[in-house]
């Protein structure tokens, strides 16, 4: 049994496209990146020798290209990830990324909230250092079941 050619020219393609996004096309560096904080948190690269820009990241002799908007993002988290220290890498390194983060300064002093929805807790950092939770209960703020639409007052 033989298959017709018309049949052939339509499916081809279609099998080509679907290999093709299979395959794990590179166009991501969050391995590298992870191997290199890796490196860093054990003390084998130090953090003042990692270069991070928009278009490349440079350890060692080692340079890492940087392409498109996901990969710069992903150079943005492990910038981040570098900075934190104290208290803010320990709640990082338990509860990973907030849900939400939030920055306010204020008569000279710096607080920064970071909220994970999951837990309904909030962190509140003062100028780097842990200085208490929040605990938000669901009951209290309940999402509304419909959205809601105001209307401005005359």
């Amino acid at each position: 049994m033989s298959v017709p050619r018309r049949v052939l020219r339509l499916v081809l393609p279609f099998c080509a496209l679907a290999l093709l996004a299979s395959i794990d096309a590179d166009a991501s560096i969050r391995d590298d990146l992870d191997e290199l904080m890796g490196l860093v948190e054990a003390g084998e690269v130090d953090a003042d020798d990692v270069t991070m820009s928009k278009r490349r990241v440079t350890y060692g002799s080692v340079q890492i290209d940087v392409h498109g908007a996901q990969e710069r993002k992903q150079v943005r988290y492990a910038r981040l990830r570098l900075l934190l220290s104290g208290d803010r890498q320990a709640v990082y390194r338990a509860l990973g990324w907030p849900t939400h983060r939030r920055l306010e300064s204020y008569a000279g002093a710096t607080t920064e909230l970071w909220h994970y929805d999951g837990k309904s807790l909030t962190y509140v950092f003062e100028d780097g250092m842990l200085t208490g939770t929040r605990i938000r209960s669901v009951r209290s703020h309940p999402a509304p079941a419909y959205p809601v639409h105001t209307v401005p007052l005359r």
